[in-house]
């Protein structure tokens, strides 16, 4: 249990999570896999979600000077970061507790926008880790929009069930809704990105899998308080999209 909290709270599990996603968007695309890319997406997520702890940065010095090390030596040039800035500036607006006190923009953030935050969260999952690795392979675009809208509403109700885990500051969505709706809310989405997949005829056995379970795990999981094992099973729904 306690490996299982380490890769938890370092934020390994969830940026190996992102990684195993990138990997399938290169096999959908019939595209070889460029392992330089996949690793750059699992510093940058790695870092993200230092960043956005509020404690994670003072207790895992080590982990970030490796991550900022780790996305510097695979850097894929300045002409591929527009997915990247625009997911950075989001994250940089969606918790501002790195503002200093005196500006007045230090109380406000993303985080405190009902569902939005949720969307805002989603929207950068799907552009850093389908929409750039498609993009830089040279995939036709216009054939993937609907496994990208699909996927978006998928990892949108992850996001929501993030939401049944209370915390000391819970996001406004939770505050706003309330769990029961929220679990309501994330299952539906779930349900209609599995109908995007059947009508658009998804052939990555990986992606039903993954979004089967996850249905499964917003039926059957427990709301309450979070903890290391709740984690690395939501987490973990995004990292069996690796293709098998």
């Amino acid at each position: 249990m306690n490996t299982l909290r380490w890769l938890v709270s370092s934020r390994l599990w969830v940026a190996f999570a992102a990684a195993c996603w990138s990997v399938e968007s290169f096999v959908r695309c019939d595209a070889w896999v460029r392992w330089t890319l996949v690793a750059q997406i699992f510093f940058l997520t790695w870092i993200a979600y230092l960043f956005l702890s509020d404690d994670a940065i003072r207790k895992n010095r080590v982990a970030v000077l490796l991550a900022l090390t780790g996305a510097c030596v695979t850097f894929q040039g300045f002409q591929t970061l527009l997915w990247p800035a625009v997911c950075s500036l989001a994250v940089l607006l969606y918790r501002t507790h790195w503002m200093p006190a005196s500006w007045k923009m230090s109380t406000w953030g993303l985080r405190n926008i009902p569902l939005v935050n949720n969307v805002l969260i989603a929207g950068c999952w799907v552009a850093m880790c389908m929409l750039w690795p498609m993009q830089q392979s040279g995939a036709d675009l216009h054939v993937q929009w609907p496994f990208m809208a699909a996927a978006f509403c998928w990892v949108l109700a992850l996001s929501l069930a993030e939401d049944l885990f209370v915390e000391i500051r819970p996001d406004a969505s939770l505050l706003s809704l309330g769990q029961g709706k929220i679990r309501f809310l994330a299952i539906l989405l779930v349900l209609v990105a599995l109908a995007i997949n059947f009508y658009y005829r998804e052939m990555e056995a990986s992606v039903w899998m993954s979004m089967s379970l996850s249905l499964l795990f917003l039926l059957f999981i427990r709301s309450g308080k979070r903890t290391a094992a709740k984690s690395f099973l939501l987490d973990a729904m995004i990292a069996i999209r690796f293709p098998f």
